[in-house]
């Protein structure tokens, strides 16, 4: 979804990102341990929570860990990164990081648990993006990030000056903002739409208009 003024800022936000939501659901679903930090959020809010699948005392191990971190930093990547251009080898790209055959996650139980578990996760991916529409549907699809624009412009007494802003949004429980790096920012989903939301938004497109 694009929310865009005439000619002048644009503010792209993606929702029900397969690409994301894949490792934070495995990561749920697994219960392999790994601490927020960094580009890594909290915990997924998901309820009930799907019934692990690999051997007990595996998802403790920290070489587990650090492939489904190394998995995880490299899907944020592809998220934010730009297109080649190349439509065929720009596919080809996303498709390592999707079923059936997960190639961009490093050999070994991690990529097993991804290959075999996928159609639960895309079940409940899928689930959610139906709900999700009903309600925007619902809601007159109304977009915050447009309001707080047009709030800073009535505050500025002009048009915002051209700028740019990426975000995704992701079922998480915690509330940190992270910083993907320039203007790219993972966005917890329960914040989006709040006052809290609003006021960090305001500061950005403030600094930027």
């Amino acid at each position: 979804m694009k929310v865009a003024g005439a000619a002048s800022w644009t503010i792209v936000v993606d929702e029900w990102s397969s690409l994301l939501e894949s490792p934070l659901w495995l990561r749920a679903a697994e219960r392999i341990e790994v601490a927020p930090e960094g580009l890594v959020p909290g915990a997924l809010a998901i309820d009930p929570l799907p019934a692990p699948s690999l051997e007990a005392g595996l998802a403790a191990e920290p070489a587990l860990a650090e492939a489904w971190r190394a998995w995880w930093q490299a899907s944020v990547a592809q998220a934010f990164g730009k297109p080649t251009g190349d439509f065929a080898r720009d596919t080809a790209i996303r498709a390592r990081f999707g079923p059936p055959g997960f190639e961009s996650v490093a050999p070994g139980p991690l990529r097993e648990a991804a290959q075999r578990r996928w159609a639960e996760a895309m079940k409940w991916h899928n689930a959610r993006k139906r709900a999700g529409v009903q309600a925007m549907i619902a809601d007159g699809a109304r977009q915050p990030e447009g309001e707080v624009v047009r709030a800073v412009e009535a505050q500025l007494g002009r048009r915002a000056e051209p700028f740019s802003v990426s975000l995704t949004v992701i079922p998480v429980l915690d509330d940190r903002i992270r910083s993907v790096g320039g203007r790219a920012f993972l966005i917890p989903e329960h914040l989006r739409g709040t006052p809290r939301y609003a006021d960090w938004l305001h500061g950005l497109v403030r600094a930027l208009a």
